[in-house]
């Protein structure tokens, strides 16, 4: 003879659905969002500074040897 079910709401098809819980598509797009906004933001940042170092070398030169400019 089969086993009976005992706890038949425990088997209930709306249950089945619980579980570890994940995160919903917007959340996840929000976070890639943030975090390529970062690596844009750090990406400006480098070249930023490369731009300023290139500059002060510009002003420098133009102050060493001001006939070349």
């Amino acid at each position: 003879m089969p086993e009976r079910i005992r706890n038949h709401v425990a088997r209930s098809a709306l249950l089945r659905k619980g579980g570890v819980h994940e995160r919903s598509r917007s959340a996840k797009r929000q976070s890639v969002k943030r975090e390529l906004e970062d690596a844009v933001s750090d990406y400006l940042n480098l070249h930023d500074d490369e731009y300023q170092n290139e500059e002060t070398e510009k002003e420098e030169v133009t102050e060493r040897w001001p006939f070349f400019c």
